[in-house]
């Protein structure tokens, strides 16, 4: 997992370490299992090093990072349907 997220977005351990709860979302047509991912770096800080990666990479497998620090930042419109449900869940808004 955390080989994927280095791929992808350049952030690995030590700056970054597993949680201790996965979360399972089951769509109806999709069971999603999240893991949560610490950091003691500020989101902010995080951002930024993903998007000098993505940059720096020639075929990035990212568009773009979103930061999410409340539900005001979910974009329905434009993250999956799991993710929606959740960061209400996170945010306690479910």
């Amino acid at each position: 997992m955390f080989r994927e997220l280095a791929e992808e977005t350049g952030l690995a351990p030590p700056l970054v370490s597993a949680g201790k709860s996965w979360t399972i979302i089951n769509t109806g047509s999709l069971l999603a299992c999240l893991l949560d991912i610490e950091s003691s770096a500020p989101v902010g800080e995080l951002g930024i090093r993903a998007r000098r990666f993505l940059s720096s990479e020639h075929n990035p497998e990212l568009a773009d990072v979103h930061c999410i620090t409340s539900f005001a930042d979910v974009r329905a419109d434009v993250m999956p349907e799991y993710m929606h449900i959740f960061f209400a869940r996170q945010f306690g808004t479910s």
